[in-house]
């Protein structure tokens, strides 16, 4: 993903919809439609410094009374929010694309430190070490992936109806049927047994 892909991606989403990043709502509560347009719009301008005074401007409210129902609908304030916003898609973007912590902080709206302080604070682990333990994992699975896509079939596989499964063990590896047809003709068998009929056509 590029710097490019990346801005876009993070500008074009809403909280909540396919392929974005939700931050904390409660459940079972009605959003405000004044609510979701400043999520919005703090979404979209992620990657600004943005004060509470200009984002409540966008729905024609004060700051004060934005800040109440802000809170009061998402349960967080409307600052704690944004940088929730800011962190995961900080994350999404280690772990998807190639750009540096540098850009990827500028792309959130936040310098190199504050980003290695907060991401530090809410996952554990600083944005290098994240990426790290990310690009470590997908390689451990498409390592995986490759070992089992080489594993040979296991010869139990090949078990047949006329009690000759022995015998085409030792052939299936190499799904050589001649050799197969050949062990079967060869292979003694007593009187009376199903093989007396199968070393009869093949003598034919």
């Amino acid at each position: 993903m590029s710097r490019k892909e990346a801005s876009v991606a993070i500008g074009g989403v809403l909280p909540g919809e396919a392929g974005g990043a939700a931050a904390p709502q409660p459940a079972a509560l009605q959003i405000d439609i004044r609510i979701l347009m400043a999520q919005r719009f703090m979404r979209s301008n992620i990657h600004r410094r943005l004060r509470l005074g200009e984002v409540s401007a966008v729905v024609w409210m004060s700051v004060s009374r934005f800040a109440h129902l802000f809170r009061d609908q998402t349960g967080i304030a409307p600052g704690e929010w944004l940088k929730s916003m800011r962190l995961r898609q900080a994350k999404a973007l280690l772990e998807t694309a190639t750009l540096s912590v540098k850009e990827i902080g500028a792309l959130v709206g936040m310098d190199s430190s504050s980003l290695a302080r907060e991401f530090r604070q809410a996952y554990g682990s600083s944005p290098a070490r994240h990426r790290a333990r990310t690009v470590s994992r997908q390689s451990g699975l498409a390592e995986a992936g490759k070992i089992h896509s080489r594993a040979p079939v296991a010869a139990g596989k090949f078990r047949g109806s006329l009690g000759v499964d022995p015998l085409l063990r030792a052939c299936a590896g190499r799904n050589d049927s001649a050799k197969a047809s050949h062990a079967l003709i060869r292979a003694p068998q007593p009187q009376g047994s199903p093989g007396d009929s199968l070393q009869l056509r093949a003598q034919k």
